[in-house]
């Protein structure tokens, strides 16, 4: 084959001069015709409206068990002997309230997991439960403590104590901490790091969101949720 894409073959020989080369035009591929795409199957008016059925009452559980638990829990309810004063926080995994224990006479927050689904729900209530056996063994001074857990119609609870201050995460959206004062929590945190690996747990989701700055100074590990017991 030489350049251009010209083939070449040699023809009969010849006295004294050796072989004729005949060029020979190669032949130009036909090309393939795309393949002709996929029909789309639009669906009829009777297989949307049973779509649209079964996606409802897949999500009815799940609505009415969410509606049930934002009227049980509420500022100004009553949960067992807890009594909710105000919303803390609150996410995908559940919310924080702050809580009067009516019994002690003490300010609490009021950890309770949000409801969804069966799997959902048995899910987060895992994670709930391991929290609980996680901070039930652990008692330091860098550690959110637990006072308490239960569980109500509306769920399971976590009762921790009541923090004022900030977390890690809210003072960085602030701007960067002095050297001197991150050196500092730092090292408070790894105290209670420490402590916690000593007992067994490895908490697995240490961010700033779990980190909590008090306003007397003090650095607590907050979240145990995701932790190896």
């Amino acid at each position: 084959t030489q350049p251009g894409g010209r083939n070449f073959t040699r023809s009969r020989p010849h006295p004294g001069r050796g072989y004729d080369v005949v060029p020979v035009e190669k032949p130009t591929p036909r090309p393939e015709p795309d393949p002709a795409p996929p029909e789309e199957r639009v669906p009829g008016p009777v297989s949307m409206q049973l779509r649209e059925l079964l996606d409802e009452l897949a999500g009815a559980p799940e609505r009415d068990l969410r509606e049930a638990w934002l009227k049980g829990l509420r500022e100004g309810a009553l949960v067992g002997r807890f009594e909710l004063l105000r919303e803390l926080g609150r996410g995908g995994f559940g919310v924080v309230y702050e809580a009067r224990d009516r019994e002690l006479g003490r300010l609490v927050a009021f950890k309770a997991v949000r409801p969804g689904n069966r799997s959902v729900s048995e899910m987060r209530e895992q994670w709930l439960q391991r929290e609980a056996e996680a901070a039930a063994q652990l008692n330091h001074p860098n550690i959110v403590t637990l006072h308490d857990a239960g569980k109500s119609e509306h769920g399971p609870y976590l009762i921790f104590e009541l923090l004022a201050g900030e977390t890690l995460g809210e003072r960085l959206a602030r701007g960067p901490m002095p050297v001197r004062e991150a050196v500092a929590m730092a090292v408070e945190v790894a105290r209670g790091l420490a402590h916690a690996h000593a007992a067994g747990v490895v908490h697995r989701d240490l961010k700033p969101s779990n980190v909590f700055l008090t306003g007397d100074g003090g650095v607590k590990v907050l979240d145990f949720g995701l932790a190896h017991v």
